[in-house]
């Protein structure tokens, strides 16, 4: 017998992120969404849900599948290859996998009728070659390759951790040990807002204390920032212990206080977020259009 998929709440950055974001698209997408790869037995709603819950804008899915390259470089120990021709030898491993993805689900664009699948994919190309000439500008290439393979603790993982009985998603680059130091590593698209480098310096830095089993305040935090046109920065900034568990913590309440349980919400709970100018580059507009008059208040 086959068992089912079980329902249960984590916490990460990205799903807080878009709570705050807009409470409406947070219920799309992680509760209107599930089963819906199942039409038969969820619905065709819930398919919708789903379907717009994996198509990402194109320049988001290009820096998915970059990062997700890098760190099959390094799950596969192949950071040799790194060196002379990287971060441009990852170009074409990443395009393969990300042709092949926009393949299987259409990109936003064109979910939006506003690019065809040619155009995407031709853009998802331009994209990856400027994200490999911004890493290439960045210290991001010569600290990976500086990194020997005995000191490192963790590569390319993304996966929970327990904290204070919650499960917590992380998804550090890398993580290894320098001089009586633990460093985690990540990159960042230039336009990143600093606050989610900060958090997730903070969350990455309690991982990395389980993880390589060190005292916190042992562990220091790179994060790289690829900034477009411009050499690109390391951002160590980081909230203390204490402060990263209260946060995840009253985040993790809030997020559940709309709900009695998991798998009893209901949409009328999640208010759309009362700013239009969010529901311009929101995917779940197709939905959301259908919905926003059924009684529930704005933010």
């Amino acid at each position: 017998m086959v068992s089912r998929p079980r329902r249960e709440f984590s916490w990460s950055l990205a799903r807080w992120r878009l709570f705050l974001y807009c409470h409406r698209a947070y219920y799309f997408h992680y509760h209107a969404s599930w089963m819906g790869w199942e039409v038969a037995r969820a619905g065709e709603k819930a398919a919708l849900a789903y379907q717009l819950k994996k198509a990402l804008p194109v320049r988001d899915l290009a820096f998915e599948v970059f990062v997700e390259t890098v760190r099959g470089w390094w799950v596969d120990d192949r950071m040799d290859t790194w060196k002379g021709k990287c971060p441009y030898g990852l170009v074409s491993e990443a395009l393969r996998v990300g042709i092949r993805r926009l393949e299987e689900v259409p990109a936003l664009e064109v979910a939006r009728g506003v690019a065809t699948p040619d155009e995407a994919a031709k853009c998802f190309a331009v994209e990856l070659k400027e994200l490999a000439a911004d890493v290439a500008k960045s210290p991001v290439a010569d600290i990976l390759s500086s990194v020997q393979p005995i000191a490192m603790v963790a590569r390319g993982r993304r996966e929970p951790f327990l904290l204070d009985g919650l499960k917590v998603w992380a998804s550090p680059l890398a993580i290894w040990r320098d001089d009586g130091t633990v460093k985690v590593l990540n990159f960042f698209r230039g336009d990143v807002e600093p606050e989610h480098v900060v958090l997730k310096n903070s969350v990455d830095a309690i991982y990395a204390e389980k993880t390589a089993k060190t005292a916190i305040s042992g562990v220091s935090i790179d994060s790289m920032g690829v900034v477009l046109g411009s050499n690109g920065g390391i951002v160590a900034d980081r909230l203390g212990e204490p402060e990263t568990r209260a946060l995840i913590a009253n985040s993790a309440k809030e997020m559940l206080s709309l709900t009695s349980l998991e798998t009893d919400v209901r949409e009328s709970l999640f208010a759309p977020s009362g700013h239009p100018e969010k529901c311009d580059g929101c995917r779940f507009t197709p939905l959301c259009e259908t919905t926003l008059g059924e009684g529930a208040p704005n933010d």
